[in-house]
């Protein structure tokens, strides 16, 4: 390491954060480093003593500093944000199109291979359409309830192709907004679950107060249709209200059904 320090121009850190890496890069090691070297940690907060790297920077040993990382998190108060040659980021260092594919690899695999034992949940959300088809298969065979709106069906190929990816055994919740929902299954008829007639302020992230109330209602031993008409209420409460979704407690839906159902 000390031979990598006093010639290295960047200095990237790629480690787990461990009892033998934590506080690797301190003091002693950044007296080391040759004037104008420059140090990048995209891995985990707590590598790099971000007090000895404001001291190097305010020394002028270091010329400047990448941050994806601290030793605390969240951070909203760090004395590196006082230095204009600090560039900091919210640890979103996987946010790229290469690590989202890997890990989307990765849960696809995972979710394939869950005992049969086990309920599988899937909503696809509204980034459906740029999932692999093949990677989308081997999920779409092993879920058992299939939850999504309609314009994720149809990024999906429609109803019937939804339906013939499934196993027979499951159910496809297709959430309509408005218009309620409808519930399939591969070998029965659907079945209409009417709507909560509201006037909508913000629509964002009802789809996942639907699922969690549906899923809530069938944990309560609710049969399909009044489950689902559950999370259509849950559903409608968010979107009467301002900011991202939220889904009500029992005693906030049954007052804001009181006079609605």
């Amino acid at each position: 390491l000390e031979a990598v320090l006093v010639q290295a121009d960047f200095i990237s850190i790629h480690l787990p954060r461990t009892p033998e890496t934590e506080g690797m890069i301190g003091e002693r090691e950044l007296a080391l480093v040759k004037p104008g070297a420059r140090l990048v940690n995209t891995a985990r907060g707590g590598i790099v003593d971000e007090d000895a790297v404001a001291r190097a920077l305010k020394d002028g040993r270091l010329a400047g500093a990448a941050l994806d990382v601290f030793d605390q998190e969240p951070v909203v108060e760090n004395r590196l944000f006082e230095f204009e040659q600090v560039v900091v980021t919210p640890h979103l260092g996987a946010s790229t199109i290469e690590a989202q594919d890997k890990a989307g690899a990765a849960i696809a695999e995972h979710v394939a291979g869950l005992a049969p034992e086990l309920t599988v949940v899937l909503d696809p959300g509204p980034l459906a359409a740029d999932i692999e088809t093949g990677r989308l298969a081997s999920v779409m065979r092993r879920v058992d309830i299939l939850t999504l709106n309609a314009r994720e069906l149809g990024a999906l190929g429609g109803l019937n192709t939804v339906l013939g990816q499934v196993r027979p055994t499951a159910t496809v919740i297709l959430r309509q907004g408005p218009d309620g929902a409808t519930i399939h299954g591969v070998e029965s008829r659907p079945v209409s679950v009417p709507s909560v007639s509201v006037k909508a302020v913000d629509t964002s992230g009802a789809g996942d107060v639907h699922v969690g109330a549906s899923l809530a209602g069938l944990a309560r031993g609710l049969g399909w249709a009044n489950a689902v008409l559950l999370g259509n209420r849950a559903a409608a409460y968010a979107v009467s209200r301002p900011g991202p979704a939220a889904g009500p407690t029992d005693d906030q839906l049954q007052e804001f059904g009181a006079s609605r159902w």
